[in-house]
């Protein structure tokens, strides 16, 4: 199985320890889980992924140390839920696009 690095994150504890944490998608999982793979999307559909994926944009900005300080936690929980949420809009759209698409086969 090919992993694709979804994200990551270094934590330095005031002990002076390191934790790294990586975050994977099996690579057949992130192409179909990415909103590009839907080509039958409506234009509504691209406007939620659009306002989702700029909102998760700046959260990500947000969650980035700024010169050695720890960003704030409430920031990382903001972008978890709004990782979620997406993930979760895309997985609508493409069951929307497919079941569209037998929908109009029968």
């Amino acid at each position: 199985m090919l992993l694709t690095l979804i994200d990551h994150n270094f934590n330095f504890g005031q002990d002076g320890t390191v934790s790294l944490t990586l975050d994977y998608r099996a690579y057949f999982e992130g192409l179909l889980f990415s909103d590009d793979a839907d080509i039958l999307k409506n234009a509504k559909q691209t406007e939620k992924v659009d306002t989702v994926r700029a909102a998760l944009t700046e959260l990500k900005e947000l969650t980035q140390p700024v010169e050695e300080e720890e960003p704030d936690p409430v920031y990382k929980q903001a972008y978890d839920d709004k990782l979620k949420e997406y993930s979760k809009l895309i997985l609508d759209i493409n069951k929307e696009s497919y079941g569209n698409i037998i929908t109009k086969l029968r």
